[in-house]
Parts: structure tokens; C-alpha cells; sequence
């Protein structure tokens, strides 16, 4: 099942008293995804799946995304994509009750809830779509903001590889795996 993105485009209350606007991220918007990606710093933007800083990389993301196993939404101050969060489902019979939840915030909205409130939104939209079992994989000393804030929503830490990720000085960090089981969401929110 496809979930229904009529809910959006909304307005989002966070700290600081900003409101930013979340919807799914528009063919359009190519442009404005590379220019949120290059605003990460540089060692963030290297422990990402993919090569953010290329276009071509950005334009295929964006096709991707308006196909049934990608749900990708953006969030905007102004015109200015300021976070960027997807669900991406995963192939397979046996995997297709499962996906990988992404998430970025540019640095001017570190700190002020907007990880957090994105992480919501894709969860609702995981759960609407019917899958049972949402997984994050996180480096904590590249973005221990991003780690609080899938443990506040209810993800779990389902493992840790030792020395899984290297930076750009050739340095090893662990790979943290955490998942969320979508039952648990959805008991979670009906209060």
C-alpha cells in the first residue's frame, strides 16, 4: 500500500518559535535538495549512503522518490530545504514489510526539534503504508543529535559493528543499527 500525502503540505512548530513547512519532496526540487545537502559539513555528508554532493546522485533521488518505494519528505524555511527525511522500502517478498528511515537537518536547525519532528511525520507515513518494522543505521559521534532523536520517537538499538565506518582521515567509528517496530508506534500515538 501507498500512503496518502494529503496531509500536506503543513506547518510545524519548532524550538525557537519557527514554523517550517513539511511536504513530500516535488520533482522539482533538485536543485534545492543539492543545495540542503551541501550545507552539511563535509564529514557529515561523507558517512551518508549515498555521494549527496552530486547532481546526478540528487536528480535520480528525486525520480526515486515519486515511485512507490520511496516516500520522501522535505521541510522548508522560506523557500530554503532545511531537513530532508525518506522512507525507503526495501525489495523482496520477504522484506517488503521493512524500510530504511533517512534523515538530514542543515546545521542552522541543529538542536531545535525539527530531526524530531520529521522523524514523526515519517513514521505516520511508514505506519499509513502498512509497513511493521522501520531500521536506522547511525554513526553517534558524527550526529549524536539524530540518535537522541530516534530513541525519543521509540527506536531501539538492535546492535553495534565495531569500526563499520571510516572517516575521511581514514579514522573508525562504530555503526550503531536500531529499529522500531510500527505496532509499537501505533500504540504509542493514539493518546
Amino acid at each position: 500500500m501507498t500512503p496518502t500525502v494529503g496531509f500536506y503540505p503543513k506547518e510545524v512548530a519548532i524550538r525557537g518559535g519557527e514554523k517550517v513547512t513539511v511536504r513530500p519532496l516535488l520533482p522539482d526540487d533538485a536543485q534545492a535538495l543539492l543545495a540542503h545537502f551541501l550545507s552539511l559539513p563535509e564529514e557529515e555528508r561523507h558517512f551518508l549512503k549515498e555521494d549527496v554532493s552530486s547532481p546526478q546522485v540528487i536528480e535520480a533521488w528525486v525520480r526515486a522518490s515519486q515511485g512507490p518505494q520511496v516516500w520522501s519528505l522535505v521541510a522548508l524555511s522560506g523557500h530554503r530545504i532545511v531537513a530532508q527525511g525518506a522512507v525507503v522500502r526495501r525489495r523482496g517478498r520477504a522484506y517488503a514489510h521493512v524500510a530504511d528511515v533517512r534523515l538530514t537537518v542543515s546545521p542552522s536547525h541543529y538542536g531545535r526539534g525539527l530531526g524530531t519532528a520529521l522523524l514523526r511525520e515519517l513514521c505516520d507515513l511508514a505506519a499509513e503504508a502498512g509497513l511493521e518494522l522501520l531500521l536506522a543505521q547511525i554513526v553517534p559521534e558524527v550526529n549524536r543529535e539524530i540518535l537522541r532523536a530516534l530513541e525519543w520517537i521509540g527506536f531501539v538499538r538492535g546492535g553495534m559493528i565495531e569500526g563499520a565506518a571510516i572517516d575521511l582521515a581514514g579514522n573508525r567509528y562504530d555503526l550503531f543499527l536500531l529499529y522500531l517496530p510500527l505496532s509499537r508506534w501505533r500504540e504509542w500515538t493514539r493518546f
